[in-house]
């Protein structure tokens, strides 16, 4: 009896064990909202993009009344013309010049908050005994109606390890 007890017991153990080394699943679908790091971002982003348009738009707003006004006059104009054209030109390729500084800018900050997603999962396994921390967006295994237990505390520790990050213009002009 104590035969078949013990080989019970090494059949049914490994199975236990199994069980309990589960995967936890979180849903980072509401990250740019959930964590203030990433809500932050979006902030700095919005007011950035207004300030770049409130720069140029006058700039280019007068260089385009100019120009209209050239050709409404005499052809004879038409170096001033080219001129004015040529300073627009330069003015809207200043701007997209500053817009994919910040888009720099915003994607190096962005894999500040990825890296800090990583260490929380990282933390989160530790904590739980888990085997993998997945994003229910990443894995095709799991049902969209789980109930993502862990997400309440990854946002927890993501806001605690990560509270703000900071959009680094200067970073992103070299």
């Amino acid at each position: 009896m104590s035969r078949l007890l013990v080989l019970l017991c090494a059949c049914w153990l490994p199975w236990v064990a199994q069980a309990t080394a589960r995967m936890l699943v979180v849903d980072l679908s509401e990250a740019y909202t959930r964590s203030t790091a990433l809500a932050g971002l979006l902030a700095d982003i919005d007011a950035e993009l207004k300030a770049l348009a409130q720069r140029h738009r006058p700039t280019l707003e007068r260089l385009r009344s100019e120009l209209q006004q050239l050709k409404q006059q005499a052809p004879a104009d038409r170096d001033q013309q080219l001129a004015i054209a040529r300073k627009i030109s330069d003015v809207e390729a200043a701007a997209e010049l500053e817009e994919e500084r910040l888009a720099q800018a915003n994607q190096a900050a962005i894999e500040q908050v990825d890296q800090a997603i990583t260490e929380v999962k990282g933390m989160l396994k530790k904590e739980t005994g888990a085997r993998a921390v997945l994003d229910i967006q990443e894995t095709q295994y799991v049902r969209p109606d789980c109930p993502c237990l862990a997400t309440e505390r990854l946002y927890e520790l993501l806001n605690q390890r990560l509270p703000k990050v900071e959009l680094r213009l200067a970073d992103a002009e070299s």
